[in-house]
């Protein structure tokens, strides 16, 4: 596929692929000092991912592929967890997927004193995927389910208002930690070199 450059309100970008029923790949300098980032200073973590990837993999994509989702949506939780199904946040999100108690309850998730249901990567990966097809649902991006899924849907709302756009690239007043966490969707995780 030949690249397309794109300009949208200032905001500069090139499609490196963009195939039906998958999220665009894009690349610009934001994305650029992302690969970078997890190509030096993150590497350690990086591949400590790469390594629990093999293992979810398969059922991640049955469960993408069922419900027909683009499979880059397993480099999701590769993020926010790192494939982690123990993981824990100073947010008090849970598992691989990371649901805080309220959101996992909604979708499903139990949490009693012997189980915590978002530790379970099936059930927590069904649960995800729904909250993720009403997020794509409600704001008709992926770029945009992605950043509500982290940072809530309310403060997507009101940044597509503050920043009069739909636009991910310039909504410059969501968290960093949203902005950042959203790059790595958009380039595809492989073994750094």
């Amino acid at each position: 596929l030949t690249p397309i450059e794109i300009e949208i309100n200032g905001s500069s970008f090139k499609v490196i692929d963009d195939r039906e029923g998958h999220i665009p790949l894009v690349i610009n300098p934001r994305v650029e000092r992302a690969i970078s980032y997890f190509q030096n200073r993150a590497r350690d973590s990086f591949e400590k991912w790469l390594i629990r990837y093999p293992y979810y993999y398969p059922m991640i994509k049955e469960i993408l592929d069922s419900h027909e989702l683009p499979e880059e949506l397993i480099y999701h939780s590769m993020v926010e967890s790192g494939l982690n199904p123990r993981a824990y946040s100073r947010a008090k999100a849970v598992g691989m997927w990371q649901f805080i108690f309220s959101t996992a309850k909604i979708y499903g998730l139990d949490r009693d004193w012997w189980v915590d249901e978002r530790r379970d990567p099936e059930k927590a990966t069904l649960a995800a995927i729904a909250y993720l097809s009403d997020l794509y649902e409600e704001f008709d991006h992926w770029y945009l389910a992605l950043a509500a899924y982290n940072s809530g849907e309310g403060r997507i709302r009101r940044a597509r208002q503050l920043h009069q756009t739909t636009d991910f690239w310039q909504m410059h007043s969501l968290p960093r930690e949203t902005r950042n966490l959203s790059l790595i969707h958009i380039s595809e995780p492989t073994r750094p070199e």
